[in-house]
């Protein structure tokens, strides 16, 4: 069987069948669609026009902030062995393979030339992981155009049958697709209604999507928005609000910090610090992306100080363990499966001692070897290390074979 998957695998790698959109990326693309029957309903699944920002010209702030990134950057590489320590081999050859251009520019110690490096990053190969980045080239073609159009659906879709603003489609009975007779601006009107917020993209880093009621949806932020909303439901259900009024969160792996922006956007967990803890390389595109999206005094890097509008801190692996205030909420999106069993291991060590709220984890489980070695799954390492109780374990609304836990701090150690 796996030498089947494996020929498959590089029957879609062939650039003949990636120009008429038969791509392992757009076949990947197909596997994650919630409502899988609108798979045999392709033909008839409505075009969507995908719209380019474009970058935005480079000030003397975007210089100044890249100088600060520079700086904050070549600080930790001074901490390489310990920094690599909390790198996997599965992001390991990630970096090496994907972020080449990003190295670059911060190599070249040069703010404006990763100014305007960062200026188009959510066009870039080095987003890969995190957003789409350049492999929007994979909808190009007729039928990559009608896989892509098809996953916009399905994710807008999703978020508004959670909300509850449209019917949830029974793959048993009824009619399949009939949310898409609403149209794509009238599901993100209805969704901005309930949330009573815009969930328009900001215009950062040159992003792409669809259009919907004057408000750009890429691929990945309604997950996003879906996962904001689903810690604010933990945070009520599993924090004494008393106590709680502002909170501090940790979030590990930010991603591009998606999920830190939709949080304090949406304004339902009140926020007294956030704080991401990621890979020095990545730390550079979330401070680029939280600092363009709200204001760069909000934000905090690597051997600087917090001012008194400081919001965000964005820090390297190795700071994990030397955060000196109580964590309110822990979060993992998506990350620590690909990370190895011991890193994951220590974190939850050392968030044993400094969580004082909950742990909600967002993540896959699947059965994916990387180099022979199982991905990480997280409830076994929490169930290991001990000092948690979960609470709430249920399958994501938006993303098939995704998980959502929510840990509370146990007193037993």
């Amino acid at each position: 069987m796996s030498a089947i998957k494996s020929f498959a695998k590089k029957i879609l790698r062939s650039k003949l069948l990636e120009k008429v959109g038969l791509s392992l990326i757009n076949y990947d693309m197909l596997k994650y669609v919630s409502h899988y029957l609108w798979i045999f309903k392709l033909p008839s699944i409505p075009k969507l026009k995908i719209t380019y920002r474009e970058k935005t010209k480079i000030t003397n702030e975007d210089i100044h902030l890249c100088e600060r990134l520079l700086k904050a950057h070549k600080l930790v590489s001074l901490e390489k062995t310990d920094t690599e320590n909390k790198t996997s081999l599965l992001w390991a050859g990630t970096l090496k393979e994907k972020y080449g251009k990003l190295t670059a520019a911060l190599e070249s110690e040069n703010p404006e030339t990763l100014a305007s490096t960062l200026s188009s990053m959510f066009r870039e190969g080095f987003v890969y992981g995190l957003a789409s980045g350049d492999l929007v080239k994979h909808s190009t073609s007729t039928l990559g155009h009608k896989i892509w159009s098809l996953k916009y659906h399905d994710n807008i879709t999703a978020l508004a049958e959670f909300l509850g603003v449209v019917r949830k489609e029974s793959p048993q009975q009824g009619r399949t697709a009939q949310a898409l007779n609403e149209g794509f601006d009238n599901l993100a009107a209805k969704i901005e209604d309930n949330l009573k917020v815009s969930i328009d993209f900001p215009d950062v880093g040159a992003p792409y999507g669809i259009m919907a009621n004057d408000s750009l949806i890429t691929m990945e932020h309604p997950e996003h928005i879906y996962v904001a909303l689903k810690i604010h439901h933990a945070t009520q259900s599993y924090l004494d609000e008393k106590n709680y009024k502002k909170a501090h969160l940790v979030e590990i792996g930010g991603g591009y910090g998606g999920l830190a922006f939709w949080i304090q956007t949406l304004g339902k967990t009140p926020v007294q610090s956030y704080t991401i803890i990621d890979l020095p390389v990545i730390n550079v595109l979330q401070g680029y992306f939280l600092s363009k999206a709200f204001h760069p005094s909000n934000v905090c890097f690597f051997g600087e100080s917090p001012k008194a509008e400081t919001l965000f801190h964005v820090l390297p692996t190795i700071s994990f363990e030397t955060i000196n205030h109580k964590i309110d909420i822990l979060i993992n999106e998506n990350s620590m499966p690909e990370m190895t069993e011991q890193i994951v291991e220590d974190y939850i060590r050392t968030a044993k001692d400094k969580v004082t709220g909950i742990f909600f984890s967002y993540n896959h489980e699947a059965y994916a070897p990387v180099s022979g070695i199982s991905q990480v799954l997280v409830p076994e390492i929490v169930n290991r290390v001990g000092g948690f109780k979960c609470m709430a374990r249920n399958i994501s609304w938006v993303r098939n074979g995704y998980v959502e836990e929510t840990y509370i701090k146990t007193t037993s150690h």
